[in-house]
């Protein structure tokens, strides 16, 4: 170990005010011991050698900080596992953070517990699952906060969540898990709203289609978070849609009402008395463009005969099908 640490001011004055503390004393005992590896700094600080990766990963992005004046660059530390390059895992960018579950041993899981926050996150979900949690348990809970890097209060909304659905599985918590960090909610308001988002929004949405009792696959979620995120739609004028494929195809076609809902979204529809417009200027265009079209068969203005069916003498019903589009998405509701 090193008797003596070159530290420069600016490191002190800029570096040390916005660097979490961990990685302040990690940085700092892999200067008074060079040729460390992360396990023996881990086990010096009491932490996961994980820790130690992430504060190097933070470290090598400070570069002015990595090489101080008048040093020669030391060598990195030997590492057991691969350094992630980044804080969080980003599955847009690589995806490979995903397929890489660490496993931690009994010592470690027992080092972290002993944080107040870890422990009481631990406690919580004990308490919420109604039975004590296995080394199994433990293993995968732990997980979603150091391999996912959800914070402590996204894991107990997580757990309280899965709980209210009756599904206290961890494979299931887990699979949760994997999509919330791909969502990269990191707050409690972000899980609360994903959570509205997908209760709420989803379900009525499939309702719009008629389809109740079942949980949407992958690729309908995919359609559904573009209309209420991208296109930025209501969930009432997202029904609309829905119940216009199914009128006008006779089935479920996510890819009709995307058409649909783009279309919408150019023009600037957001809303319901946009749609309404919308069918106004359609139905005005239609009239206008038949108008034409006698006056063009019928130039001396003569209002020609309506066709009489063959085997009906009389009037036949003329059906105002906006008026049924209303009664139906009524009926759908009350499902």
């Amino acid at each position: 170990m090193s008797e003596n640490i070159q530290i420069s001011k600016q490191f002190v004055e800029t570096e040390v005010t916005k660097a979490p503390p961990l990685y302040v004393c990690v940085y700092l005992l892999s200067k008074a011991k060079e040729n460390a590896t992360t396990e023996e700094i881990a086990k010096d600080l009491g932490i996961l050698e994980s820790d130690v990766i992430r504060a190097f990963a933070y470290w090598q992005d400070h570069p002015d900080v990595m090489l101080q004046p008048n040093e020669v660059e030391a060598p990195m530390p030997e590492t057991k596992i691969e350094a992630k390059s980044e804080d969080k895992p980003e599955p847009e960018s690589s995806g490979i953070a995903w397929a890489k579950k660490p496993e931690y041993t009994t010592d470690e899981i027992g080092m972290y517990m002993q944080h107040k926050e870890v422990k009481g996150m631990i406690q919580r979900a004990q308490q919420r699952m109604g039975r004590l949690l296995t080394r199994n348990d433990l293993e995968t809970l732990f997980g979603f906060y150091d391999w996912l890097g959800l914070p402590v209060d996204v894991i107990d909304i997580l757990i309280s969540y899965c709980v209210s659905k009756q599904k206290t599985a961890m494979g299931y918590m887990e699979a949760v898990a994997i999509d919330w960090a791909k969502e990269s909610i990191q707050t409690v308001e972000q899980a609360e709203a994903y959570i509205e988002m997908r209760n709420s929004g989803f379900g009525k949405i499939m309702r719009g289609f008629g389809q109740s009792g079942r949980a949407p696959v992958d690729g309908e979620i995919e359609y559904m978070k573009r209309w209420l995120r991208e296109y930025k739609m209501p969930v009432e004028v997202i029904k609309i849609a829905c119940e216009r494929t199914v009128m006008q195809t006779g089935k479920v076609s996510y890819p009709y009402a995307d058409r649909i809902l783009q279309q919408w979204n150019e023009k600037g529809i957001h809303g319901l008395v946009g749609v309404e417009k919308a069918d106004q200027a359609f139905v005005a265009k239609k009239d206008l463009e038949k108008g034409q079209k006698e006056a063009k068969q019928n130039p001396q203005g003569q209002k020609p005969d309506k066709p009489k069916n063959k085997f009906i003498n009389y009037t036949q019903r003329e059906w105002d099908f906006k008026k049924l589009e209303q009664l139906q998405r009524e009926q759908r509701d009350q499902w």
